[in-house]
Order: structure tokens, then sequence, then C-alpha cells
């Protein structure tokens, strides 16, 4: 038997859940669970990597503003503007 170019993850279903998951697959169009499942956990995996990206320019932004003298009084007012045109704008 020829070696394997990728290794293979087991996840043990009930058959009740793996009857689940084709009809799942069937209604998006896809030929079979393994290859839906893949692209969902797939897509799973960059969108953790997009919110850490997410969560690291925020901590750098408040450390920007921490470091500026006025920075975060400025963005306090920017808020405030932002909160009073929107009722202005309801009105």
């Amino acid at each position: 038997m020829a070696p394997r170019k990728t290794q293979e993850l087991t996840i043990r279903l009930a058959p009740s859940e793996r009857g689940m998951l084709a009809r799942a697959a069937a209604k998006r169009g896809e030929r079979g669970v393994s290859t839906w499942a893949r692209g969902v956990l797939l897509r799973e995996a960059a969108r953790e990597t997009d919110e850490e990206r997410t969560r690291r320019v925020e901590r750098l932004i408040a450390s920007m503003r921490k470091a500026v003298p006025g920075a975060a009084e400025h963005a306090d007012d920017v808020e405030r503007f932002r909160a009073e045109g929107w009722e202005r704008a309801r009105r």
C-alpha cells in the first residue's frame, strides 16, 4: 500500500449525527460530509486567526492612546460627538 500524502483526522460520530451532517452537506450542494466538514473547520481556524489579529491591533491602539498625551480625552470627545450626532439624526 502506498503511503498517504496527508494525515487523517478521525472523528467518531453516532449514526444520527452522521445523518444530520450528511443532510446539512447535501443542502449546501456538497458531495460528501468529509469535504463539507473540512471546509467548515478550515474557515473556523482562519476566523480565529482574524480574531487574534483584531485583539492584537486593539491592544496596540490602547497602548498608543496611553503613550500620547491627551489621546484618551480626544477619543472620548470623538465618541461623544458621534453619539450626539446620531441622536440628532434620529430626531
